[in-house]
């Protein structure tokens, strides 16, 4: 990969003195993603939406020659912090590796001054070679790495329910594999809303592509948009 982005966007110099973990919030499917990675030999990947890079350890291990750039304001404050800890058990308790610590001292290191970017940067630090951290907002960061030359094979988003970023990465690069988490998501108070399956339709019936789904994961094919 072009080394101007590793530039724009360093790693700190030393492991960030936070206990590494895994938290995965999955809610089922990302065999779709994993294969897609392995059959489209995918070597540079976006994910916009990283959290505390569950995901991202996820897609890092399964392919070694895989570049993972990573967009994420990684901006949670305490109160989201408490509430997802507080409902753990509905954000994926199953999938937490807690490296050892105690429940306390999980939630103790959480809740310290920029604890969302560096214990991600700890937990990804054995691919330091491969990941890339941009601390931003897509779509804006995704006109960035467009800029700086980077041709991503697939990116995926697990951020922003509404989805304002496919058009931008169409537009930027037209022959990337497009994928996402949410497919089942709807926010409190309105059971059915389903927003990601909203945007994710509209815009394959605009482009003429299909939608496949498993559980939370969906991604878009080549044909004509279909019922999913």
């Amino acid at each position: 990969m072009d080394r101007r982005i590793r530039d724009a966007f360093p790693l700190p110099a030393e492991r960030p003195d936070f206990a590494p973990f895994s938290w995965k919030l999955d809610g089922g499917g990302r065999d779709l993603i994993l294969d897609l990675i392995t059959s489209r030999d995918v070597r540079v990947m976006i994910e916009v939406g990283v959290l505390y890079g569950g995901s991202a350890l996820q897609w890092l291990r399964h392919k070694t020659d895989l570049t993972l750039i990573g967009i994420d304001p990684w901006a949670f404050d305490a109160d989201q912090v408490r509430y997802w800890w507080g409902n753990r058990h509905a954000y994926g308790i199953d999938n937490l590796d807690a490296g050892g610590l105690s429940d306390d001292a999980f939630l103790n290191q959480l809740l310290r001054p920029e604890a969302a970017y560096f214990a991600t940067i700890s937990n990804l630090w054995d691919f330091r070679d491969r990941f890339v951290p941009i601390r931003g907002r897509s779509p804006e960061m995704l006109h960035t790495v467009a800029a700086l030359g980077v041709v991503p094979d697939l990116v995926y988003f697990d951020s922003d329910k509404e989805l304002v970023d496919l058009d931008v990465c169409r537009a930027s690069w037209p022959s990337a594999i497009i994928s996402g988490d949410d497919w089942w998501w709807s926010p409190e108070g309105q059971p059915d809303a389903y927003p990601v399956q909203k945007a994710v339709q509209d815009f394959a019936a605009k482009h003429g592509l299909t939608v496949m789904n498993h559980a939370a994961t969906w991604y878009l094919a080549p044909g004509a948009a279909a019922e999913v």
